[in-house]
Order: structure tokens, then C-alpha cells, then sequence
């Protein structure tokens, strides 16, 4: 019987620091009010950039595939019915800060080697270019193992930064 506890107390742990090492958030910046989106057409001037610090390291681990994300989400934006080809709102995501272990690294050590993390930055803009919206977006991610492959990882990136984006964009006033 012991046994069993101290089986279930490991798999517990190991739950618990795969789950609980995975998380993300996004807040309105201060200062800003939302539009209302449902007057707002988003067009196809959605893209993504990298301060210098950001860039070199998302570019060399491989973890974010900027057209496979940029895609995602203009399918979102579309299936929600804030997409029009003719709109004039633009979408910038801003990568601040990015930190990705190798693949070997949080495939064989997980969370004992740290967390990969990001930090964007979210901007609705009109068609003058003036920031009509804007968002911080942070996420973490510390899954080891086979969750710890570029494939999951990244699946995992996409997934959050459209989810966080989205939720947020869908609000209406």
C-alpha cells in the first residue's frame, strides 16, 4: 500500500510541474480602451516583429514558425468575423523578449533547465497607423520530454498567442 502513495505522490509531482509550468497572460496596456471590434475589420496587414534582442533567439531555435502563426490567426480573425479583405485595421505582434532551450535541453532536462518564455507585444492599429489597441501578451512554457520537442513547443506557442490575442479582440463594448 505504500507503495501505491508513493507511485501516486510521483505522478502528482511530475503532473503538477509539466501543468503548472505552462501558463500565459495578456493585459489591455494602461491608458487604453478598447475599441468596440465589432465595427472593426482587420485586413491583411498582420505581421510580426522582433526588437534585436527578441529576434536572434526566436529565429535560431525554431520553436515559432512566423507564417504558420500569422495564418492561424488570420483564420481566427476570419472565422469570428472580425477579418474583412477590404479592412483597414492592422495587427502588429511585437516580440519583446524570447527565451527557447535547444530541443535537447527541455526534451531530456525539462523544467530543471527552465522555462521557455515570450513576450509580446499586441497592436491594433487604424488605418492612419495610430495604436487604437494595445496588449502586453507574456506565456511560459517548462514541459519536458516528448512535450518538450520543437513540434510541442511550438504548438503549444501558437496555440497560446492566438488564444490570448483572441480573447481580448473578441471583446466587444
Amino acid at each position: 500500500m505504500k507503495k501505491q502513495h508513493i507511485v501516486t505522490a510521483t505522478v502528482l509531482l511530475l503532473f503538477g510541474l509539466l501543468v503548472g509550468n505552462c501558463s500565459g497572460s495578456i493585459a489591455r496596456a494602461d491608458g487604453i480602451t478598447a475599441p468596440n471590434y465589432s465595427e472593426v475589420k482587420i485586413g491583411d496587414g498582420i505581421r510580426m516583429t522582433y526588437s534585436d534582442e527578441a529576434k536572434g533567439e526566436v529565429k535560431a531555435s525554431g520553436v515559432i514558425d512566423e507564417a504558420a502563426l500569422l495564418n492561424v490567426l488570420k483564420g481566427r480573425l476570419i472565422k469570428s468575423g472580425l477579418y474583412a479583405d477590404a479592412g483597414t485595421t492592422t495587427i502588429e505582434l511585437k516580440v519583446t523578449s524570447a527565451r527557447f532551450r535547444s530541443e535537447f535541453t527541455a526534451f531530456f532536462w525539462g523544467i530543471f533547465a527552465g522555462s521557455d518564455s515570450m513576450e509580446i507585444e499586441l497592436f491594433v492599429r487604424d488605418k492612419s497607423g495610430k495604436v487604437i489597441d494595445r496588449h502586453t501578451m507574456t506565456m511560459s512554457y517548462g514541459a519536458g520530454g516528448l512535450m518538450g520537442t520543437n513540434a510541442n513547443r511550438q504548438a503549444w506557442f501558437h496555440t497560446k498567442i492566438v488564444e490570448l490575442a483572441m480573447e481580448q479582440l473578441e471583446v466587444v463594448n
